[in-house]
């Protein structure tokens, strides 16, 4: 965490944790998944919402070196239940009363006095950070892994681009299963900016939460402004405060621009316009190696079919279709029917 342990570091509604607060509530946390388990877990699934226990929980996960793989309670049982099978988690630790999962449970609580002495991380930069599984609308669902160095990488560019830091506000409007929200929280804790989360009331009336909360940064789906602004709640000058705005999630209508790669990233465009990407940004593969299959290409940009391993000059295809215009990136598609985030990645605009 940043310097200045008494600056707020997370609000959820009306509580307010500074970072000494919440750096204390995650070793505590960390503290019942070692008594749990007896050792450091290798992989945890985090079954909680947006609420305290859900961030402090998240942070005590990392803390062990552990990886993270978030569940979210409004998901189907058996959809939970799938992907920690397929995670091969030790343990779900969760803010639930009866969760249905098929490992050891831990229940996250507050504790009071000192925080346990804990293990020290032996986590690498090249060891997995965090696993997001795709949604598994239009197939069976994907795990993600992601690095500590492509979040390290990732981090090293937004945190100064987006102006973060003290006094800086984001707001929190996904959920831990989607991607948007590893944005939110750690360049806001990466910074020593302030992690702010909406209650439902807030979600709706986004403009009344942005000035309430005195939120400088907003990130959500587009379709939540365009509510606002069905509403008639969006006026010029109405949200004085807020500095920045990124929207993702959701398919845009017709053509974007996306822009610029983010530095050491690089970029190839197929005859198809399908964009492919490398760098330190890029996952080391999905979690069934299987499925790492055909959605790769290797340095002679023939499709990798499985039977190597992935390496870093590997290109991603990320099923988006873009095109050139002055020097920008346009994106004029998916090549299938899934919804990716087109503002990771990229330089958007302010």
């Amino acid at each position: 965490m940043a310097d200045g342990p008494e600056r707020i570091a997370l609000e959820v509604g009306p509580e307010r944790l500074t970072y000494r607060e919440l750096s204390d509530l995650a070793d505590h946390v960390a503290g019942q998944l070692v008594a749990r388990t007896g050792d450091v877990p290798r992989r945890v699934g985090l079954l909680a919402a947006r609420t305290v226990l859900a961030y402090a929980g998240y942070l005590a996960i990392q803390r062990l070196g552990a990886t993270v793989v978030p569940l979210n309670p409004s998901f189907p049982p058996a959809r939970n239940a799938t992907v920690a099978q397929m995670s091969a988690m030790d343990v779900v630790l969760t803010d639930q009363d009866t969760p249905a999962v098929p490992v050891p449970v831990v229940h996250a609580r507050r504790a009071d006095g000192p925080p346990p002495t804990l293990p020290a991380s032996t986590a690498c930069a090249d060891d997995i950070a965090y696993i997001l599984f795709t949604s598994g609308s239009t197939e069976a669902p994907k795990g993600v892994c992601i690095a500590h160095r492509n979040v390290t990488s990732y981090l090293s560019h937004v945190i100064p681009r987006y102006e973060a830091g003290p006094g800086a506000r984001f707001s929190q409007f996904f959920e831990l299963t989607f991607d948007p929200s590893v944005y939110d929280m750690f360049i806001a804790w990466g910074s020593g900016a302030t992690l702010v989360v909406p209650t439902r009331g807030g979600l709706l009336s986004p403009v009344r939460f942005v000035n309430r909360a005195r939120v400088t940064h907003w990130n959500s789906v587009p379709s939540v402004i365009s509510l606002a602004h069905r509403m008639k709640a969006l006026r010029p000058g109405g949200m004085p405060g807020l500095r920045w705005s990124m929207f993702c999630g959701e398919p845009p209508n017709g053509t974007v621009p996306i822009g610029t790669p983010y530095p050491r990233l690089e970029h190839l465009v197929l005859d198809d316009g399908e964009l492919c990407l490398r760098g330190p940004q890029r996952f080391p593969g999905y979690l069934d190696k299987a499925d790492n299959t055909g959605r790769f290409l290797g340095e002679d940009e023939q499709i990798h079919d499985g039977s190597t391993e992935l390496t870093d000059a590997h290109w991603y295809r990320t099923g988006d279709r873009v095109t050139c215009c002055d020097g920008q990136l346009v994106h004029l598609g998916r090549i299938d029917h899934q919804v990716k985030s087109a503002a990771t990645g990229w330089n958007s605009a302010k």
